[in-house]
């Protein structure tokens, strides 16, 4: 019989005298909770001293938890959004204000307290349940789900930091966050913030709403679940993710096996009980879903492998949208169809006459469409009837190569349309039905097309590319609706919508998987003609006052902003006709020397805007640098030469040349006292050399000094002019005595410092910029792009031993280190690893990125000695 609950809670079998109402005091309990919370909640509740520590390193977080969040507090938190979607739609108009009210103010807040008491996952998923029903069930809701979902892409975003430093969600993510945003226009008020962040140039923006963090290489593949719930992800580091597609979260730990193999497609059984996996050796495996466990002994197959440096999923394996069959290339440039369960070829389709490169299926699983080269740049596909065992067509293309990835072609959901991307970037639309072509141009990506999928409707067809980026393309009329979405820090494999055709899945080369939300773009219905420009160089004033920054267009390339008293919009310098390659200010602060393409250098006068033309390398510039005593200019060219010049005259003093400059030059610094030069040339290992020169007589006094795998993109003198620092692509830093260094052998940092501190130790991104402020005859930092943490600390400071006298480094999560337990700030993952540019002086540092984002950051505050009130002096942020 039904329990007492159920019985109370039914009015047929209680009566009306004994009925509970459950939605009436759901509604209660909702209005209660958000009473309590904005009753409580507020900046800094635990009152913490120490914002550098994460959650679990601070001392007594149980006792300060007891002691300043109530119990009704925690069950508010984590209980509201529950309460919410269990109340009557027709009541919601009762809790709209208090909940647009709880968004506005508390909603911040509201995460830090459910991060310290460790609610965030249970807080989440309500919270994404509610925003769920409400779209379902609430009519005129459109406002409050724009609200919701730039709190849920919030979330995403800045979901590594929100879970581990409670404080830091006010410190680092709030003034992060893309300026459109409603976040942070409530909450990001930038005079009072630990974190001053300016953003500029291409406007930051956010495409995607959540990242899925798991694998550890490429993803390749996706499927969705029967029920549409979950979604299944395949990988090159040889594992299987389950996730459920509302939370975002993993279900169970990765399907793997030892002696696996780097996955190429995945599927679902049709009961959803099963998962099917398919490895590029050909392997077939079954696993059961819930337990892990692999159910049969894996089938292999005679499949065709790319055994090709790849730039995709490495062979051309596809199930069925029944998950009955599967269908992949041969080595005999056939298609074969198997049996999933037994593993067994059942049928071969007729033979192409080259590799099939691509295969796609039709919606009902009858129709396949395979796709090869021919010999001379055309493609072929071939349409087969999988029931009657017949060709349905045979399409020959001209001059158009299809791009080399197995995923690049789909039906319709109608099956009546056939769409595939060429190498050169048109899409093709083949219509079964009347037998035609339509081939759409489109300049939107940069590199081939590497997968393509249709929305469910068969509306809409989205691509992505090698280039990093989707883009969303109107089936009908071949337009863009959206030209770009990016967010992706490598190629991207694989594509799929998901139910409702409103949000889009992605894998990368990146290890991740993102959800995109395309329900703006297509609700705008307008084609989408925003460009972004890489940035190519930047350089901030020594003064602190003017950020000056290079575009790779090739006109309007050159661009200065000043910072102080107020940001304002950025001025163009015109004079170059190529991209800026390189920049520096000039010590006096009232010069800007610009490098460039077009193989000139540029002396521009800070306040007036007009510039002097310096001519004389015969190919592109490549490095500058201003002399200290302001008298003389250096740079560097692909010709193979230094050349110094005389800033007033505009005069070649003196070119160096030799065979220590045999290849282009790529990094040039001064000595503090102008008598020396250090140059780094060469791309390949036996090219690149670290030479130390004589100013004056242009003699060669130390070197050529190679060690580094790759370009050595930074260098520098110690302030002792003893030592020579150079930073590379290779993500190292190595020092050199040069004066006595033996030839090619960077000296071990043990050997001259006492503290015996290993900084020539591996890092994730290469230094951009190594550098020295000299006036106090003290080394006051070195920049990295990002820096694991055993080569941290008091590698920056040769001279002194002072924590003063550092400035931060990046370590490979983001956080931003003053030493190894201090962490000043969080950057978010797709402006630190998008950078193009990089620049630093004082507690300002530059970046700009490849999409057009130029981020300066003012950690003044933050650089400062720590308090026990610093952190409360920023609460007026909020006020």
């Amino acid at each position: 019989h039904p329990s007492f609950a159920d019985f109370m809670t039914h009015k047929n079998r209680c009566g009306e005298k004994f009925w509970i109402n459950t939605s009436k005091h759901h509604l209660q309990l909702a209005k209660h909770c958000l009473q309590v919370m904005k009753q409580h909640l507020c900046f800094n509740i635990c009152h913490l001293s120490d914002f550098t520590k994460m959650n679990d390193e601070i001392e007594n977080l149980d006792q300060l938890i007891e002691q300043n969040i109530p119990a009704e507090l925690k069950y508010a938190c984590q209980f509201w959004a529950e309460h919410v979607v269990n109340i009557l739609p027709d009541d919601f108009d009762l809790l709209a204000d208090a909940i647009n009210g709880f968004l506005r103010i508390n909603f911040i807040n509201w995460l830090e307290c459910s991060s310290l008491c460790k609610l965030l996952k249970s807080c989440l998923s309500s919270f994404q349940h509610m925003s769920h029903w409400i779209s379902q069930n609430v009519s005129q809701s459109e406002s409050l789900l724009l609200i919701l979902r730039d709190a849920m892409q919030f979330l995403t975003i800045f979901w590594q930091p929100i879970t581990l430093c409670a404080i830091h969600i006010h410190i680092s993510c709030v003034p992060f966050t893309p300026r459109d945003s409603l976040i942070s226009k409530w909450y990001y008020k930038q005079d009072s913030a630990l974190l001053k962040v300016y953003i500029t140039g291409k406007p930051y923006t956010v495409d995607y709403y959540r990242v899925l963090e798991g694998h550890q290489k490429a993803v390749t593949s996706f499927a969705l679940s029967p029920d549409g719930l979950e979604i299944i992800s395949g990988s090159l580091d040889k594992t299987v993710i389950i996730w459920n597609v509302i939370t975002g979260e993993m279900i169970n730990q990765p399907l793997t096996r030892d002696k696996a193999d780097e996955i190429s497609a995945v599927s679902y059984s049709p009961d959803g009980s099963k998962v099917y996996s398919r490895s590029v050796a050909g392997r077939t495996r079954v696993w059961d879903k819930n337990t892990g466990a692999s159910l049969r002994r894996p089938k292999r197959n005679n499949t065709y492998m790319n055994t090709s440096k790849m730039i995709t999923a490495p062979s051309v394996n596809v199930f069925s949208p029944d998950r009955l069959k599967l269908a992949f290339a041969s080595i005999s440039c056939r298609v074969l169809i198997a049996d999933v369960e037994s593993g067994a070829v059942i049928q071969q389709l007729q033979k192409h006459i080259n590799t099939v490169c691509a295969i796609a299926w039709s919606p009902d699983s009858s129709l396949i469409v395979s796709a090869s080269h021919g010999y001379l740049g055309d493609s072929y596909f071939v349409v087969s009837n999988i029931e009657t065992k017949s060709t349905i067509d045979y399409v020959y293309i001209q001059s158009h190569a299809l791009c080399e990835t197995y995923n690049t072609i789909a039906f319709s959901p109608d099956a009546t349309t056939i769409v595939f991307a060429f190498m050169s970037g048109i899409l093709g639309f083949w219509n079964l039905c009347t037998k035609t072509l339509s081939l759409k141009h489109s300049q939107c990506h940069s590199g081939h097309v590497t997968a393509i999928a249709f929305s469910p409707d068969g509306k809409y067809v989205v691509s992505a590319s090698q280039d990093h980026s989707l883009t969303i393309w109107n089936a009908t009329t071949g337009d863009t609706i959206k030209k770009t979405l990016t967010g992706h820090l490598g190629i991207i494999y694989t594509v799929i919508f998901l139910p409702g055709g409103l949000q889009i899945a992605s894998g990368s080369d990146d290890t991740t998987v993102r959800f995109w939300d395309i329900q703006p773009y297509i609700q705008a219905g307008t084609k989408d003609n925003n460009e972004s420009d890489t940035i190519t160089s930047i350089a901030i004033s020594p003064s602190g006052s003017k950020i000056v920054y290079g575009l790779k267009s090739s006109t309007n390339n050159l661009k200065i902003l000043n910072i102080l008293p107020q940001h304002t919009q950025a001025v163009s310098l015109k004079g170059h006709s190529n991209p800026v390659t390189a920049l520096s200010f000039s010590h006096s602060r009232s010069h800007i020397l610009s490098g460039s393409q077009d193989k000139t250098l540029k002396l521009w006068n800070c306040e007036i805007g007009n510039a002097v033309s310096l001519k004389g390398h015969s190919n592109p510039v490549t490095a500058l640098s201003f002399s200290h005593s302001r008298s003389y200019i250096l740079s560097g060219s692909r010709d193979k030469t230094l050349k110094l010049w005389n800033c007033e005259t505009g005069n070649v003093i003196q070119t160096f040349t030799g065979s220590n400059l045999k290849f282009e030059i790529t990094a040039l610094a001064f000595s503090s006292d102008d008598l020396y030069i250090v140059s780094a040339a060469g791309r390949a290992y036996r090219e690149r050399g670290i030479t130390v020169w004589d100013t004056i007589t242009g003699s060669i006094l130390g070197g050529p000094f190679r060690a580094h795998k790759i370009n050595i993109t930074s260098i520098a003198f110690s302030c002792d002019l003893q030592y020579v620092y150079s930073g590379s692509y290779d993500c190292s830093i190595k020092l050199w005595d040069w004066r006595s260094a033996v030839k090619d052998e960077p000296i071990n940092p043990d050997d001259i410092m006492a503290s015996g501190i290993d900084y020539t130790g591996e890092l994730m991104f290469p230094p951009f910029k190594i550098g020295y402020e000299v006036g106090d005859a003290s080394l006051s930092g070195m920049v990295f792009k990002t820096l694991s943490k055993r080569a941290l600390l008091a590698a920056i400071n040769a001279g002194s031993s002072s924590a003063e006298h550092l400035l931060p480094v990046v370590d490979q999560s983001g956080w931003v280190l003053r030493s190894e337990c201090q962490r000043l700030c969080w950057i978010p993952k797709d402006l630190r690893n998008r950078l193009a540019a990089f620049d630093i002086c004082g507690p300002l540092f530059a970046s700009g990125s490849e999409n057009g984002v130029i981020v300066l950051l003012d950690a003044s505050a933050l650089l400062e000695p720590l308090s026990s009130n610093s952190i409360t002096a920023s609460a007026s942020m909020y006020i």
